[in-house]
């Protein structure tokens, strides 16, 4: 029977565990069948427990005080359960509301539970996060996004569903998402698609018709032919756009100069820009003129997508504002394997079967979804909570991608939908295409080759270079191949099809004989965690820290440490048996796929065992160069091996990983373009920068200059900040560090009223500050935030009177607040360098090839970039002020040519130290300098 009315229903609660925690509040809205509204219910709860500090922040301000009157649970239970009724109660992430309402309305609550990330995921299957504030964001529902109260949370999930029922009267797509919904499903296996069939529209909206035009682009493969004298770009006339209401730099005015003569010279450039240059719209200004005037194509590769998506939603609009052309076009490109390719979904992973279960089903409608709905079918923005609550769809990805080994390009039935292919063709007509450096190690050979590329945030380039080239194996790869070969849960995979096409009865019995080899394998492959890979690092690490993951290394062609040791190990040798074992039934599945290959006459499935086969060849491929770490007189030269462990998973993964990129970069990437430039704001730390580890110093075309040319910052840091470190403070491992820590913060807070960023390197330290630091200031007002207490935490913080925030490493990226809401920034350390293979790999082969000291010359230096990176987050414009505190002794106990160096890289900055005793005063009298009253 159909349901006449739904509940939509959110709690505030004390913490996670309905067992030891306890309901605050509770909100809710009734609704009939066409979500119509009915009724609403709201009430708050005295929970007879404190209410946690971070509970208080989070719900702003559900406290002891404000709850000290509200009615117990007891009070409000009749009057709810009358409320619900019988009524399906509609929650986000509704097991959480599931298990509260249980525990302390009704043990027997027998109440159907929906829950609407289910929904949601497929009516915006590429979000990004199906957080209720991203989703209300999304949708308009709500301007300041998730309020993190009750019933306005249970209204806001009313409203998202309302959006999708008016999506489906004006949306082709989404009517035919529900129409596919209602065919996979009947009530009683999901009481969402009763609810969708309720508010679905009979008649179907009409079609968007939208074209791409192709222009024969594949036929010339993307690429282009210049002019032979290019038209050169007017520095002066760009710099000369840059008009009030925006301010014109002295030091962009230099920089546009130096992007123009890279263009106009055909060169290469390292230049630094300093905080507040503007540099992004002064290379964007350069570079979308030539590429109008030369109809040519500009490449930016970025690390972040945050900073990807702020070039394409506001720095690029600007550009073409004042270069007054509306024509120019810009693209965010990533690479084939991001995108959904329909053929494979539509040949593959359509249509139900009766052995179909509630995954195989909800997986099948989730790609549906996804290309109908996604707006490019690209798999990176697919939500993470798919991934982990459906492992299907996590599994089918590398199925159902686009790939080059079996696409039929523009032969293929699907190619006018294609989402990779309507990118491309897209890609030709821009001027400007904005990518990642990862991409750069792989660019596809069907998009446009760009003429010149701006690499911004090129400190990281090493990082994201290092990464695209890198090889894994771990302990459930195997179990992944097994899926695709045979599903024998579903009886699906390409063996099940085989069967059916009428193989050969003799390969086909080989075949099954290897993948029951290959199982037997899975189960080992697994058990190698314990019974050997921990004796491996026992017997040649003698370490095992069981609270984190550990790494070791089993060769590195520049330290000669480990992989002797390793040879000898009875453990390895037997770890590498069976590798061997394994790599011969890889060979073996192998020839087997290929015999099959050449007996199979449906190309599709031609195409499925195309890539196996190289999937299989790129595993062996590891196994193989791992089996020879044990021949010390053939070892490999360029790259470094080494085993992670991770004991919370209880897992391993064996890498592969080359020591310099920067020989691969200078050698196959840069040469394809006729200029290349490299950017950001730290580049240098005092005499060493980045040109060794990006390849820069190998370049052999022109380059303006040998190292990085530095713009530096329009502010007056001299001026207007101040770095502290202290001389005297405790380690950060011992015992009373964080209460030292948390003692000197209270006192800059309250020196401050708030104002003030401290930055963790550990996890653990962050939230034990937390908690002291709520139980001092929070009953005198202050707002003590957390970074993992809500993606409004950033706007928080900047509007909230007397507001403190707690972030992890990655808040010393990128984090951009200007005015006096930021004061002080606190490093609880000195920023350091985890001893991980590649780093310790890389350092030895700094002291290899420059005979110094590795410590002098890599180490530093990099620890340097970082206290740039983090301390930048203190002065974002003219008018900031501030101190940055380094609450480690590491500075005062260096020698004086190391201080030297720090002081050098935070220039103009000025650099002093502190006792723990005398900070505060210190502090106080830069403050009053700068005229606060303090």
């Amino acid at each position: 029977m159909s349901s006449s009315e739904y509940v939509f229903i959110d709690l505030e609660t004390t913490g996670i565990s309905e067992k030891k925690d306890r309901i605050i509040e509770i909100g809710a809205v009734k609704v009939n069948s066409l979500l119509e509204p009915v009724d609403k219910f709201h009430t708050l709860v005295k929970p007879g427990i404190s209410v946690p500090y971070a509970i208080s922040i989070l719900t702003h301000g559900l406290n002891d005080e404000m709850l000290k009157n509200a009615p117990s649970i007891n009070d409000i239970r009749d009057e709810f359960l009358k409320f619900i009724g019988d009524a399906p109660l509609i929650a986000h992430n509704a097991t959480f509301e599931e298990a509260f309402l249980k525990a302390q309305i009704k043990k027997d609550l027998r109440n159907p539970f929906m829950d609407t990330m289910e929904l949601f995921s497929l009516f915006f299957p590429a979000i990004g996060s199906l957080k209720l504030d991203n989703l209300i964001k999304k949708t308009g529902v709500r301007t300041d996004g998730e309020k993190h109260r009750a019933f306005e949370d249970a209204e806001d999930m009313y409203k998202i569903v309302l959006y999708v029922k008016n999506k489906m009267k004006e949306d082709l797509n989404y009517y035919v998402v529900a129409q596919r919904m209602l065919s996979f499903f009947r009530k009683e296996e999901w009481l969402w698609s009763d609810l969708i069939k309720g508010i679905t529209p009979a008649v179907p909206p009409k079609e968007k018709s939208v074209h791409v035009e192709d222009d024969e682009w594949e036929n010339n493969n993307g690429s282009r032919e210049l002019k032979f004298s290019q038209v050169e770009v007017d520095a002066e006339r760009l710099f000369s756009l840059i008009t009030p209401p925006l301010d014109q730099r002295p030091e962009q005015h230099e920089y546009i100069k130096y992007i123009a003569n890279s263009f106009n010279n055909n060169s290469a450039l390292m230049i630094e820009a300093g905080t507040g240059t503007g540099k992004t719209l002064a290379y964007l200004l350069p570079a979308l003129q030539w590429a109008v005037k030369n109809s040519g194509s500009v490449i930016v590769s970025t690390k972040t997508k945050i900073l990807q998506q702020q070039i394409l939603d506001n720095d690029f609009p600007l550009a073409k504002q004042l270069l007054d052309n509306n024509d120019i076009k810009a693209l965010k490109v990533q690479g084939r394997n991001n995108y959904l390719c329909i053929r494979k979904m539509d040949r593959f992973f359509a249509d139900i079967d009766l052995i179909d279960d509630f995954e195989s089903k909800y997986s099948k409608l989730f790609f549906f979804a996804f290309d109908k709905l996604s707006d490019g079918g690209n798999f990176t923005n697919i939500p993470i909570w798919v991934k982990t609550t459906f492992p299907h769809v996590y599994r089918m990805l590398d199925v159902l991608c686009a790939d080059s080994s079996n696409c039929h390009q523009s032969r293929c039935t699907y190619y006018n939908d294609c989402h990779y292919f309507s990118m491309a063709k897209c890609s030709k007509k821009a001027h400007l295409m904005i990518t990642n450096h990862a991409l750069m190690m792989n660019w596809p050979a069907h998009l446009p080759k760009g003429d010149k590329i701006i690499f911004d945030e090129a400190h990281n380039l090493q990082k994201e270079a290092t990464e695209a080239t890198t090889m894994e194996i771990d302990s459930g790869v195997i179990a992944n191949l097994i899926f695709i070969l045979h599903d024998e849960q579903r009886g699906k995979g390409v063996i099940s099809a085989l069967k059916k096409m009428g193989l050969d009865t003799e390969l086909l019995t080989k075949l099954e004989a290897t993948l029951l080899r290959l199982k037997d394998y899975d189960v080992q492959f697994k058990d190698l965690y314990e019974k050997l890979f921990v004796k491996v690092f026992a017997s040649i690490n003698k370490r095992i820290n069981q609270d984190y993951a550990e790494r070791l290394i089993l060769f590195s062609p520049t330290l000669v440490y480990g992989q002797y040791d390793l040879a000898k190990s009875e453990e390895w040798k037997e770890c590498s048996s069976f590798f061997s074992d394994t790599l011969q039934a890889f060979k073996y599945m192998n020839e087997l796929l290929t015999k099959v290959k050449e007996a199979v006459i449906d190309k599709e499935y031609v195409m499925i065992i195309e890539s196996l086969i190289e999937k299989l060849g790129e595993l062996g491929l590891l196994l193989e160069q791992t089996l020879a770490l044990s021949d010390v007189d053939n070892l490999d030269n360029q790259h470094v091996f080494w085993l992670t462990l991770d004991y919370t998973r209880e897992n391993w993964t064996l890498s592969r990983a080359l020591v310099d990129v920067g020989n691969v970069l200078a050698a196959d990437i840069y040469p394809n373009f006729s200029s290349a430039v490299f950017t950001s704001a730290t580049m240098k730390a005092g005499n060493k920068s980045i040109s060794e580890d990006i390849g820069f110093d190998r370049i052999t075309t022109r380059v303006i200059s040998d190292d990085v040319i530095s713009i530096p910052s329009p502010f007056d840091y001299k001026k207007h900040s101040m770095m502290v470190f202290m001389n005297d403070s405790m380690n950060a491992w011992e015992n009373n560090f964080v209460p030292q820590l948390s003692s000197t913060i209270c006192d800059i807070a309250n020196l401050l009223g708030g104002k003030t960023l401290i930055l963790f390197s550990n996890i653990r330290r962050l939230y034990a500050c937390y908690d002291i630091l709520a139980e001092k200031l929070a009953p005198k007002g202050f707002k003590i935030l957390r970074y993992d207490l809500g993606s409004d935490v950033i706007n928080y913080f900047t509007t909230e009177p007397k507001a403190i925030l707690l972030g992890s490493e990655s808040f010393g990226e990128g984090l951009d607040i200007r005015g006096e809401a930021l004061s002080c920034v606190i490093l609880e350390r000195m920023p350091v360098m985890m001893k991980v293979p590649m780093y310790m790999a890389r350092e030895d082969l700094y002291k290899i090839k420059h005979k110094v000291n590795p410590y002098l010359g890599y180490e530093l230096p990099q620890r340097l970039l970082k206290l740039r990176q983090w301390s930048g987050r203190l002065i974002r414009s003219k008018t900031d002020k501030g101190v940055v505190l380094v609450y480690d002794k590491w500075f005062s106990s260096q020698r004086p040519e190391i201080r030297q160096n720090v002081m050098n890289a935070v220039f103009p900055m000025p650099v002093v130290t502190s006792s723990v005793k005398d900070v505060i005063d210190g502090i106080k009298a830069r403050y009053r300098d700068w005229g606060y009253d303090v």
